[in-house]
């Protein structure tokens, strides 16, 4: 078993440089007090969000700087677990698949708004992650799925096509998608919490009450 600063010791690197990057909450009271949000982004140019910033400003729609944070946070997990012990990576990646089943559910939700409600979708999927997370999400082809089995005949290679393909009629007939939205996120932590059992006696404890807790709060 590797020594504590071993297993750790890049990630403990990479969370004291996270740590120093940390905005104020001054400054986060300043964006609150902002005039605008235009005014409120801008003041991130000079951050480390400063692509948060330039995602904003060049298209006015804030969900693309949501968007924006969730790539940076994605490259961060995918830059540590090469770095690590197999069973640590395991859990990394096991967290990193929260913004996988995230990006399918927004995919489901733009899905489910065109082929439901009847609204128009153009230009939604380019707010989604645009890349490979882990399983094969084809987020252009869910969207555009003229119904409810052919969106989970294009997750049948994934882990999560029976689940979808169990829930997703229910939910179009109920007219919502709680359902799957709940089932997936079930399914996130019962992964999570299988791939902290591979973590040592002490890892594996701490992890699992801070997980336990977060379960508690959903």
């Amino acid at each position: 078993m590797p020594s504590a600063v071993k297993q750790y010791g890049y990630i403990n690197a990479k969370l004291r440089t996270r740590i120093s990057l940390i905005l104020t909450d001054e400054f986060l009271d300043r964006m609150a007090r902002a005039s605008s949000l235009s005014e409120a982004t801008a003041l991130l140019a000079d951050t480390p969000f400063a692509s948060v910033h330039r995602a904003y400003s060049e298209t006015g729609d804030i969900r693309y700087a949501e968007a924006e944070l969730q790539r940076t946070e994605v490259a961060l997990y995918r830059e540590i677990v090469p770095a690590v012990e197999e069973e640590v990576g395991g859990v990394i990646g096991a967290l990193l698949m929260r913004f996988e089943i995230e990006n399918l559910k927004s995919a489901m939700r733009i899905w489910f708004d065109r082929f439901v409600r009847k609204r128009d979708v153009t230009g939604a999927g380019a707010l989604l992650i645009g890349e490979n997370l882990g399983n094969d999400i084809r987020a252009d082809e869910i969207i555009g799925s003229p119904d409810p089995e052919s969106v989970s005949a294009l997750l049948a290679s994934t882990p999560y096509g029976a689940l979808v393909g169990s829930k997703l009629p229910g939910s179009v007939s109920a007219g919502n998608l709680f359902e799957v939205d709940a089932a997936l996120d079930e399914f996130f932590y019962r992964n999570l919490t299988a791939a902290i059992q591979d973590l040592g006696g002490k890892d594996r404890a701490i992890a699992g009450r801070i997980v336990g807790t977060e379960i508690d709060l959903q």
